[in-house]
């Protein structure tokens, strides 16, 4: 990632980062979203080995141990990859963690070894996040599936913004302006069918109805009538 993108995951990370040192084992897809123990999308992961790009917090890396499953987590930053190993023996739970600077830099796996792979809102500050979806079609058994959730497009024109704009686009956090690459779902379905997937879901969750008073006191009011997460499922076809 590029200095400035590295310093919006960070941000990222920090928002989404749940209070004190007990990550609370849950896939979380976005900012005031529902999460996997409610919108079951990945489906049964015991015995799996899952991707994850982008880990942060390892929140989900956690739950996916938990569950039975095995996890590599790919992340830029050094400081998350430590707390993460941190986190991880805390809970006695036996993770794969790598600092990568770059999260197409997946060599050190073999190809066709990955069950499942999950990447949540790390596309979004990688400049050729085509490349990334490249390098992960490698790694995936066939019909293997990956999961992508960025930034929802319409998010653009949250601070009047334009859909449109396919380089940068800004709104605010709880730790000021966040900047972003814009990922419409035009890019998206045209990135995954060069890497040779087949994209066959959509989702944009309404926000979690508990959690959504203390979240709208961080991102506003719009929360609730503009989605901030888009989820694709793509799979993987040919080898």
């Amino acid at each position: 990632m590029e200095d400035d993108d590295l310093e919006g995951w960070t941000k990222f990370c920090e928002v989404m980062k749940p209070a004190g040192r007990d990550p609370d084992a849950v896939v979380t897809y976005g900012p005031g979203l529902p999460t996997e123990e409610s919108l079951r999308l990945l489906g049964d992961i015991r015995g799996k080995r899952i991707l994850e790009l982008g880990c942060g917090a390892i929140q989900a890396g956690i739950s996916f141990v938990a569950g039975g499953a095995t996890c590599v987590a790919v992340d830029p930053v050094p400081a998350h990859v430590e707390e993460a190993g941190e986190l991880s023996e805390l809970h006695g739970l036996k993770l794969e963690m790598r600092q990568q600077e770059e999260l197409a830099d997946l060599a050190f796996l073999r190809p066709d070894t990955v069950d499942l792979a999950l990447t949540i809102w790390a596309l979004a500050f990688v400049e050729d996040p085509g490349r990334v979806i490249r390098a992960v079609h490698r790694t995936l058994r066939p019909g293997a599936p990956l999961y992508i959730s960025i930034p929802h497009p319409a998010l653009a024109m949250r601070d009047g913004g334009s859909y449109f704009d396919v380089d940068h686009v800004s709104h605010n956090t709880p730790l000021g302006v966040l900047d972003h690459h814009l990922i419409t779902l035009g890019l998206l379905h045209r990135e995954l069918t060069r890497a040779s997937f087949r994209l066959d879901a959509i989702y944009e969750p309404e926000p979690d109805a508990r959690v959504l008073e203390g979240e709208r006191a961080k991102w506003g009011a719009e929360l609730d009538r503009i989605p901030f997460s888009l989820i694709v499922r793509a799979r993987k076809e040919g080898s």
